[in-house]
């Protein structure tokens, strides 16, 4: 199978220093070249970092002891913390292989290589360090304690509780004292007298430029991909002719790996990415993307070494780009790619997220007027369950598409987002429907719902269950209502639903349901009206054809109400 010009490119982004196979397989052959540590130290830390983490540890541990201190150090900024707190016990594997790995020479340059604070750290988390006192006993606060003499006897040890942790400690403070024991004395010392948050609060310091150097920005600057930006008012800017930011935003190449993971096609930016002619024009594309995937990370709260994690914002931000994308070049391939010249894909993502944001905040006015829930514990029992998976959803910070039975996924296109809102109108005409047309209150509803004569359970209680139900009535010659309906009521259904009728003239037939509407709420509402109608009778038609003439109320919970009184 051909590659995609952008796969060769992503490829070459994430490859170019490390040789071609599974992650078990590159580390195998690091390992087995005969030039091993020199090749290992001239691979960018952060692929080197993504290598280890992909691959089966027992293996991959092998490859630390051949990187180098600074190289030790990024795995400790990507991995050893979340936000702005050291995690000491996330730099334990590290240090561990380290220790049993690492030549003497190699152990001593590392630990002394790394920010002071780091191992300083990482004994002040875990170990409990005092000096004996005149008479060489231990101090008054260890003598309940499992403690332990240093190897010089200058010291008295408490582990920590934690096997691993307290077993790495051990053999490190062992090594120290014999290949550098003015080390072993400075991180004792440390553990003794240091503040955590003072030496948290200088490592984090130096993390964060390190991280900057990498193209990682603030977390408040981070937050600024996700800020609201009036999509319409972006394209009507794109489509006037003295519109060019792209020279006052340019993103400088970056080393950084494309997390987004997975086949590139299916994705409008990567289609329009494909139709850049010019291989200059396509990197700075994708670095633009590496920017804002960076940015959606840090804004998310996900540590650069959280891969997982990391790859799931990924794809959300290629999402968010790509639907931006489509609703700013109309869906126009050849746009798109001309548009990736002229605007920031920053923008364009910003107005991806903000179609999203949108409909987000539809929903959640839908959730407050009056009501969307009977169910305590369920926040749209009213809805029906495809629509309850789309309003769940939505209603994430960075909101998701409902794709299917138990599927979500990024928004990514423009006709997602209009099948969205089309369903959102939808609901929000059932909401008018029962509470405004018709006029029944929550209270009322709940009544209903709760009611020790229906047959149905609360979360049966839907807005489709109820607009059944007064279709039916309708159906059988009486006036409409949500009343439940008897054993004697549903026998007539079958053989009215087979004889159709309405005939040609649905609109006629149900006159006493579209009427109200047409006067109350005119315009697109009759189209609703009738829709309804149609997936009611029809779904009638399906259910009741799979019974008996005369059906025991109790098998028709799921989309009528019933009663036996």
């Amino acid at each position: 199978m051909t590659k995609s010009k952008l796969q060769a490119l992503i490829e070459s982004r994430n490859q170019s220093d490390l040789p071609e196979g599974r992650p078990n397989d590159q580390v195998r052959d690091i390992l087995d070249r005969p030039d091993a540590e020199g090749y290992v130290q001239s691979v960018d830390p952060q692929l080197l970092f993504r290598l280890i983490r992909q691959a089966d540890w027992d293996e991959a541990r092998e490859l630390v002891p051949l990187a180098s201190p600074w190289q030790v150090q990024v795995f400790s900024d990507l991995d050893a913390w979340k936000k702005d707190r050291f995690n000491p016990s996330k730099l334990v594997p590290w240090m561990q292989a380290l220790v049993d790995l690492a030549p003497d020479q190699k152990l001593r340059t590392v630990v002394r290589d790394l920010d002071p604070e780091i191992p300083a750290m990482l004994f002040k988390d875990g170990l409990l360090v005092g000096v004996p006192d005149e008479d060489g006993d231990p101090p008054v606060e260890f003598m309940n304690l499992n403690y332990e003499r240093s190897l010089d006897g200058q010291y008295f040890l408490v582990f920590p509780e934690d096997e691993e942790k307290a077993a790495l400690l051990r053999s490190l403070l062992d090594r120290l004292f014999d290949v550098d024991r003015v080390m072993a004395w400075t991180l004792l010392e440390a553990a003794r007298w240091e503040l955590m948050s003072q030496m948290e609060e200088e490592a984090l310091r130096w993390r964060s430029s390190r991280l900057e150097e990498f193209g990682f920005v603030s977390r408040d600057e981070a937050l600024e991909v996700y800020a609201y930006l009036d999509p319409v008012e972006l394209r009507e800017r794109i489509d006037s002719s003295d519109f060019d930011e792209k020279l006052l935003n340019r993103v400088k190449r970056t080393n950084l790996p494309v997390l987004a993971s997975g086949p590139t096609s299916g994705f409008f930016l990567y289609e329009a990415m494909e139709s850049i002619a010019e291989p200059e024009t396509a990197e700075r594309v994708l670095s633009e993307f590496v920017s804002v995937q960076n940015r959606a990370l840090l804004a998310d709260g996900i540590e650069p070494g959280q891969l997982e994690e990391a790859r799931e914002v990924a794809r959300r931000t290629l999402g968010y780009a790509s639907l931006g994308l489509d609703f700013l070049s109309r869906s126009d391939l050849k746009a798109a790619a001309e548009l990736l010249e002229r605007v920031p894909l920053r923008q364009v993502f910003r107005a991806g997220f903000s179609l999203a944001w949108k409909l987000r905040k539809t929903s959640l006015e839908l959730a407050k007027r009056p009501t969307l829930s009977l169910v305590e514990g369920e926040r749209y029992s009213l809805a029906n369950p495809k629509n309850a998976a789309m309003l769940s959803g939505l209603s994430r910070m960075r909101p998701m598409y409902y794709s299917g039975p138990g599927e979500m996924d990024v928004f990514q296109s423009q006709s997602q987002v209009d099948e969205v809102a089309t369903r959102l109108a939808f609901l929000a005409f059932k909401q008018v429907w029962l509470h405004g047309i018709i006029g029944v209150n929550p209270t009322e509803l709940a009544q209903l719902a709760y009611s020790d004569e229906l047959l149905n359970e609360p979360p049966e209680v839907t807005y489709d269950t109820i607009f059944a139900t007064y279709v039916a009535h309708t159906l059988i010659g009486e006036p409409p209502a949500i009343a439940p309906l008897k054993q004697d009521q549903v026998s007539k259904l079958p053989g009215i639903l087979r004889g159709k009728p309405w005939k040609d003239d649905p609109i006629g037939f149900f006159e006493d349901q579209i009427g109200p509407v047409l006067e109350s709420v005119p315009g697109a509402s009759a189209r609703f009206a009738t829709r309804w109608i149609e997936l009611s009778v029809n779904r009638l038609s399906d259910e009741l054809d799979r019974v008996m003439d005369n059906p025991p109320v109790g098998m028709l919970t799921a989309f009528l109400l019933v009663t036996e009184g």
